[in-house]
């Protein structure tokens, strides 16, 4: 059977119909075409027959690509069924039947599909299918054509894989089930192909024959067709039954979900008082009203507010099904746990109601009272959640834990002196000794000495008695194996603290935040007590001082902190590589606090100068918003004000215009996980008032080296979205002010200045002016010698920059001269090893530019294998996803294209994962993959993979003015690597408009002699040598001028000369007489180099050899 090359595979509606009730989706059979296997004569019934039988119904057909022979997927039966469901519910990913098996995870496919009509399905397998099997094994192993074995295999009579899909689906699946069989054979084989007993299930409930042959069941042109009208009638009857409700007995509603999510610590431990007064609060048999009695629990972030909640779950001996378990959260979590307490589907607009109706009905019987937990409330959540709780549910319990006292209130009431609103202050210091000595786990002889009970005290002190505090610590000594002093040692500084509070103590429950998310938002939620602010100020120790929200100092006296300067992640530079500490901090941050301690034996501040009281109005805005539009009004009035100079003398305008630096700065400088969307969205908001301050004229501005700073960021967040032009603007700004403040002395040396020259030399580069950038790269080099000294990381940092800007311009020596010199410099150490590893890699990118496949996998391998040693990275960081790709590429250049298959397809994964299908980071792992595939003769799935690296959110676009108008340079090698489907495919008229942009883009930037130009000319030349003799004439000059490229730039025994060598050998042999003789002396050189440099077992050299084989066997009249 042919394969197709031009079909609209998943899901395509036919018919919308009138007012539609249901959906009828045909489903194609195996090997066949999802429109065409129900037309004849050019009439699809579904489309042309059956609207007018079933006006109510919406009619779809769906198909995958199950073709056996030719380049095609290699999918089974079980794949083909997910395929179905992704495209009947996109949230979903089994197939129906999991849906079957599993009908309280799946319950609004399982419910949705009322019945099943099988047009000569085998559901025991097929005779033709064994004989099938056998042939076309015979097939793959000759070589003579690429065979799915799987999908026949299981068709085979007596199929395993047969009868559990039968008995998974039948047997816990009951809905309507209608069998056709076939009554004549099929004139090929002169045999019925599915017998009456293979494709009619044993409880179906009508079976019913077709007088025609297996091809014949699904195909007619007429309504007055005899078959047509029994199909017909079976589908009417079943919609009728539907429609009266016959067809599935209905269910009461049943508790299916909601249950807790969490468990109790093992090591929860006091609260006694807490616990009792929630149940005395709950004891109150004597209401007059049936309304159910509620409780709220409220304090502080870290108080434990979830875990007694759930200590008096456990101490009633609540049972599983009393509880219900509410996110409170947002009132999307309140809701989505509500109504999942009965599996029902959001998309119900009746689904809450049916909810608190099913929880009124329960309560009314005291024996089957439930307790509902609403943890987290918000008040965001409870105004709109709270009017859908029961309110006659005598037996029915509330308890709500929540951060608001007011919120906390709302629904509580005093009862006969019985308090319903309880606050969960801090823990008595001796709970917080048991609690934090159950959690350490010490052994029983040193968890009694005297000794650990104060070193114990000493740490519950900076922790401020809260429970989440002391857990994450514990945790943290646990895991380490530390003694208390050691713990003790390791808080005592910035780096141990920072490394305590990323700490992540619960790897089960994702609920549990690591503190240093938790507490940056605790201080809207203060106590007014001066107390309560410094016993959280002392929690926040853990944090580094400039990264505490800026309104906890309201209170107190404002200090200067010192901050060194932090380096953003970019494209081509080390992420990892940490700034030396002798290293001076380049700017100050605003006013904030220094110390601590010294901070917290300060009475309240006295009042200040107005010109103070305004900083810190301003800075307590600019973290107060919740979102990024009100700092951003605040910037647009005080750079209005600035630029209007309404009020503003000149001696007063630089101290406004560097208030405005320090709240840019404080906002671009917050410690965020870079590419998250509160990082990106500070970004966004920063840039436009970035731009406009430099564009104010200020006396001595190089005075403010927070502007020059923001500058440079700015530049940073434009070269990050491939506008190079304006990130030079902006480090041009940054590099004249600190140069004047160097010549002025107010710099301490040079050190910023020289890193804004590297990074315009990164601009510089992508504006592909390669002469700046290198004069750029070489003063950077020569100043952090000077200053640093020439082994100094800082120094080694600057030299792969050079190394990139020689690979740019195919100077692969002098690049691996660069790396080498930076691993002398570096040597061998376990504090540089991840470092290194960076450097490796770039080293071994160059190796596979010069042809040296194996060497480069080799060094891919080190730095992967340094990389899983390092605790600090873990699968989803982009270095380890870069460097796996890497390797995976190096496999497929070895021709190890399934373990290169398999490494791309689990990191795309891993990308949709944890970033996005726009990401640049998951594109390049989509284009690399379709390479793969084209090598494995899947060029359709390469061609559909191709397209999502171009643009994955839309269908149906031109990629050649996708790529032209996209200033990505990536973009330019996955047009390439469509253009190579295409060529396989046949489709020459689109490979050659997009080799041909390829070509004219590569020649604007890179040097003439490059042979990246010359790769993308090789392709239009095999696409003329594909095109008639007309254009391929055109070819044989192009060849000739590749390879000279290849052979004077490469060498004669690199692999893409030898790739270019057996193309011009295959096109000779297409042209025939008197080519024949040239081609076959051209393709015996690119075997014999190719069995040389990549080996005779190579993949590439097996072409090679066929290729030859192939002439001899023309040439013997075969």
């Amino acid at each position: 059977m042919g394969h197709a090359t031009k079909t609209d595979y998943g899901m395509k509606v036919l018919a919308e119909g009138t007012e539609p009730f249901i959906d009828i989706v045909a489903v194609q059979g195996l090997g066949s075409d999802p429109y065409f296997t129900w037309t004849r004569n050019g009439i699809n019934w579904l489309e042309h027959l059956l609207p007018d039988a079933v006006p109510d119904a919406r009619i779809s057909v769906w198909g995958c690509d199950t073709h056996y022979i030719g380049p095609v997927p290699q999918y089974n039966l079980r794949e083909c069924g997910d395929s179905l469901l992704r495209s009947l519910d996109s949230h979903r990913n089994q197939a129906l039947i999991t849906a079957a098996l599993y009908k309280d995870k799946y319950s609004l496919l399982f419910s949705s599909v009322r019945g099943i009509i099988y047009l000569g399905a085998p559901h025991t397998g097929t005779t033709f299918a064994t004989i099938a099997n056998k042939f076309f094994k015979i097939v793959k192993q000759m070589d003579m054509a690429m065979v799915n074995l799987s999908i026949i295999r299981e068709l085979q009579e007596g199929s395993s894989t047969l009868f559990e899909l039968q008995h998974d689906m039948h047997g816990n699946y009951k809905c309507k089930v209608v069998c056709f069989y076939e009554t004549l054979p099929t004139k090929m084989i002169r045999a019925i192909l599915v017998s009456k007993e293979s494709a009619c299930l044993t409880d179906s409930d009508d079976l019913i024959a077709l007088e025609t042959d297996h091809t014949g069941m699904n195909k007619f042109d007429s309504a007055d067709d005899a078959n047509f009208i029994k199909i017909r009638e079976a589908i009417r009857s079943l919609l009728q039954s539907i429609k009266e409700g016959d067809s599935r007995d209905r269910q009461p509603l049943q508790r299916k979900g909601g249950y807790p999510r969490r468990t109790l610590s093992k090591h929860f431990s006091g609260r006694e008082k807490e616990l009792g007064l929630i149940d005395a609060a709950f004891k109150d048999e004597d209401e007059e009203d049936d309304t159910p009695i509620t409780v709220a629990i409220h304090g502080m972030h870290g108080m434990g507010k979830t875990e007694v909640a759930l200590a008096y779950i456990r101490l009633n001996k609540r049972k599983r099904d009393d509880v219900i378990w509410i996110d409170g959260n947002t009132f999307a979590s309140a809701h989505a746990s509500f109504i999942n307490t009965l599996g029902l589907s959001a998309s119900d607009p009746d689904a809450m109601l049916d909810t608190r109706r099913w929880l009124e009905e329960r309560a009314k019987n005291g024996t089957k009272g439930w307790l509902l937990v609403l943890d987290n409330l918000t008040s965001s959540c409870a105004k709109s959640f709270f009017e859908h709780l029961p309110t006659e549910a005598p037996a029915g319990r509330i308890l709500i834990t929540t951060n608001e006292e007011d919120l906390a209130n709302l629904k509580t009431t005093e009862a006969r002196g019985r308090k319903r609103c309880i606050l969960l202050e801090k823990m008595e210091e001796s709970d917080s000794l048991r609690l934090f000595l159950k959690c350490c786990a010490l052994p029983p002889a040193i968890e009694r000495k005297n000794e650990t009970n104060e070193l114990a005290k000493q740490i519950l002190q900076l922790l401020g008695n809260l429970p989440i505090a002391i857990a994450q610590a514990a945790s943290y000594q646990k895991r380490d194996g530390r003694h208390l002093e050691g713990l003790l040692e390791v808080l005592s500084n910035r780096d141990g603290k920072m490394e305590v509070l990323r700490h992540r103590y619960s790897a089960i429950d994702t609920s549990i935040r690591p503190l240093e998310i938790l507490f940056t938002t605790a201080f809207s939620e203060l106590e007014k007590s001066y107390n309560d602010r410094a016993d959280l100020m002392r929690l926040l120790s853990f944090l580094c001082p400039d990264n505490i929200p800026i309104r906890l100092f309201s209170s107190f006296k404002y200090n200067e902190i010192a901050t060194p300067s932090v380096a953003t992640r970019k494209k081509y530079t080390w992420s990892c590589f940490k700034r030396e500490r002798r290293a001076v901090p380049a700017v100050q941050k605003p006013p904030l606090c220094h110390k601590l301690r010294s901070l917290l034996s300060d009475k309240m501040r006295r009042q200040e100068e107005l010109y103070q009281l305004k900083i810190a109005s301003l800075l307590e805005q600019a973290v107060e918003v919740d979102h990024t539009t009100g700092l951003s009004y605040t910037m647009h009035d005080l750079i209005c004000f600035l630029t209007q100079r309404v009020g503003v003398t000149p001696d007063t305008k630089i101290t406004w215009f560097t208030l405005a630096s320090d709240i840019l700065y404080a906002v671009m400088t917050e410690e965020l996980e870079p590419e998250s969307e509160k990082f990106m969205a500070n970004r966004a908001m920063c840039i436009p008032h970035i731009t406009a301050l430099a564009r104010i004229d200020v006396l001595e501005r190089y005075r403010v080296p927070q502007f020059a700073y923001i500058c440079h960021l700015a530049g940073d967040y434009f070269y990050d979205i491939y506008e190079a032009a304006e990130a030079a603007k902006m480090y041009d700004i940054a590099i004249f002010d600190r140069e004047i403040a160097c010549k002025e002395g107010l710099e301490p040396d040079e050190y910023n200045l020289l890193l804004s020259l590297q990074y315009l030399g990164h601009a510089q580069r992508e504006l592909n002016n390669y002469e700046e950038a290198q004069e750029l790269y070489d003063r950077a080099l020569a100043g952090m010698t000077a200053i640093l000294g020439p082994d100094a990381l800082d120094t080694l940092r600057v030299r792969p920059n050079i190394a990139m800007l020689a690979e740019n311009q195919a100077l692969y020596d002098i690049a691996e001269k660069q790396y080498n010199k930076i691993i002398q410099g570096m040597k061998d150490g376990v504090e540089t090893e991840t470092e290194l590893s960076y450097v490796k890699e770039g080293l071994a990118l160059v190796y596979r530019m010069k042809g040296l496949y194996v060497k480069s996998a080799e060094y891919l391998e080190q730095v992967c294998d340094i990389q899983n040693r390092d605790q600090s990275l873990n699968e989803y960081h982009p270095k380890v996803i870069q460097s796996q790709q890497n390797l995976a590429i190096a496999y497929f250049d070895l021709g190890r294209y399934t373990e290169a298959e398999t490494m791309l397809t689990s990191i795309l994964e891993r990308c949709r994962e944890k970033y996005d299908d726009i990401r640049e980071i998951t594109t390049k792992v989509m284009m690399n993959l379709a390479i793969v595939w084209v090598h494995q003769g899947r060029f359709e799935s390469a061609e559909g993979m191709a397209l999502r690296a171009i643009d994955p959110l839309k269908a149906g676009f031109d990629p050649v003015k996708e790529c032209t108008r996209s200033k990505r340079p990536y973009l330019i090698d996955a047009l390439e690597t469509l253009a190579l489907t295409h060529e396989e495919l046949h489709k020459n008229a689109e490979a050659e408009a997009e080799y041909r942009v390829v070509f004219e883009s590569r020649k604007s930037v890179l040097r003439p002699d490059h042979h990246f130009i010359f790769r993308a000319k090789e392709g239009l030349a095999r696409v003329y040598g594909n095109s008639g003799s007309e254009s391929a004439s055109r070819a044989f000059p192009i060849f000739k001028e590749v390879l000279e490229n290849h052979t004077r730039e490469l060498g004669k025994e690199h692999p893409d000369t030898m790739l270019t060598l057996h193309n011009y050998g295959i096109f000779l042999k297409k042209q025939g007489g008197t080519h024949m003789e040239k081609a076959r002396l051209v393709l015996e050189q690119a075997f014999e180099g190719r069995t040389r440099v990549l080996g005779p077992e190579h993949p590439l050299t097996l072409v090679s050899m066929a290729s030859l084989m192939g002439m001899d066997a023309v040439g013997n009249g075969e």
